[in-house]
């Protein structure tokens, strides 16, 4: 790939990664405790908590949740299951507030607490260590998460069986870390397992079994493997399409994710004609200046330029980057990119002059965009130096 593209696929291929951490779905374990031992109140209290959440009140949620837990210490006992499993929602809460470190601290405790009394494959001890994984995440420690996910994974296959709902959740999320990672075999392989349980489970058609069918697709994109993400593009397509019709977002989307998983692999004829299409329905739906039908339009002249039409692609881009700097602004990724490989253009085509004002441009805009360390950053940067060395 060129170096105007090197960074190309990693910045603008849209992604979605749907982890389905514990974080989403407080609440929602089941207190193993009997109602008799616990009463009837606690437990309303606990579930009308989840049902806010659920809401998106999590203020409200999390001040349920720390008055049950500190009611039931002086009812039931500090290291009673319901105690604990509460202080595991409140922590939860606190994590989705931003108090990582906090909540860190709180789930290890409960964890201490929880393994003093039941066994290791518990549902409460799975349900904390799932926490546990999940701040770890959020803390960007993503090697330690990666770890404690395949530890939780290991247990749950064992305990609960490979088809449960819990072991599918850790194995989405155990993706998830992975492909943050740079891992994308391994995602990819850990995605395709998820893909085939929920599609036995809820349907092909589900939201969820969806999803994770476009997360596996990216993480086979970027790890190379082209043909496989072909494929998963045009099967998402076509169920799009029949789910949604022809000019819905979602099969819009599809459509420019099978388009640029044709162009990465060079079959930009067959990608120029799927980035015309969306094009002219985004530009008539969505308006000429709309972010999406100017990054279809980005895609287009990328797609121009690949198939060895470049005075072609650079009149695009000329276009285009004129309409997005006055639509969007400097600083918007389209178009600092469109900047950037219009300035590479440019100098293959002999006119430095031009393109090395054209690169220091975007370079000056991505430096407050992405930062200075930022890996396209360092492309601009680089093709920089280059035009203004003098030329051999």
């Amino acid at each position: 790939m060129n170096r105007q593209y090197h960074h190309y696929r990693h910045s603008i291929f849209p992604l979605v990664i749907a982890v389905s951490l514990a974080l989403l779905f407080i609440g929602e374990m089941p207190c193993r405790a009997s109602e008799e031992e616990v009463g009837a109140p606690l437990k309303k209290r606990r579930e009308e908590a989840a049902q806010l959440l659920g809401a998106g009140k999590t203020h409200e949620a999390g001040a349920i949740y720390r008055e049950l837990a500190a009611e039931s210490k002086t009812s039931l006992g500090p290291n009673h299951r319901f105690t604990l499993i509460t202080r595991k929602d409140a922590a939860m809460v606190a994590a989705a507030e931003g108090e990582l470190k906090e909540a860190d601290a709180e789930l290890h405790e409960v964890l201490k607490a929880q393994t003093a009394t039941l066994g290791p494959d518990d549902a409460d001890i799975l349900a904390t260590r799932d926490g546990i994984c999940s701040v770890l995440f959020f803390q960007q420690r993503y090697a330690e998460a990666e770890q404690e996910f395949q530890a939780l994974l290991k247990v749950e296959e064992k305990a609960l069986g490979p088809e449960n709902a819990s072991t599918v959740g850790t194995r989405d999320s155990l993706a998830a870390v992975l492909f943050t990672r740079q891992k994308y075999p391994e995602a990819a392989r850990e995605w395709r397992a998820v893909f085939e349980e929920q599609q036995r489970i809820f349907g092909a058609a589900d939201p969820k079994t969806q999803t994770t069918r476009v997360n596996l697709a990216n993480a086979l994109l970027q790890g190379n493997e082209l043909d496989a993400a072909e494929a998963e593009w045009r099967a998402i397509l076509k169920s799009r399409q029949e789910q949604f019709g022809p000019e819905n977002v979602e099969t819009l989307n599809a459509r420019e994710n099978l388009g640029l998983s044709l162009m990465f692999q060079k079959k930009n004829a067959e990608a120029e004609k799927e980035f015309t299409a969306i094009g002219e329905i985004a530009e008539r739906t969505l308006g000429a200046e709309h972010p999406t039908t100017l990054a279809y339009r980005m895609h287009l002249a990328v797609a121009i330029n690949g198939l060895g039409r470049h005075n072609e692609a650079e009149a695009k881009f000329r276009e285009l980057l004129a309409v997005s700097e006055r639509a969007l602004g400097p600083e918007n990724p389209i178009t600092f990119q469109s900047c950037q490989i219009l300035a590479d253009l440019l100098k293959k085509s002999g006119k430095r002059d031009e393109a090395r004002l054209l690169a220091r441009r975007a370079w000056e805009s991505e430096k407050k965009a992405l930062g200075p360390m930022h890996p396209q950053t360092k492309d601009c940067e680089a093709l920089v130096k280059e035009l203004e060395s003098p030329k051999p």
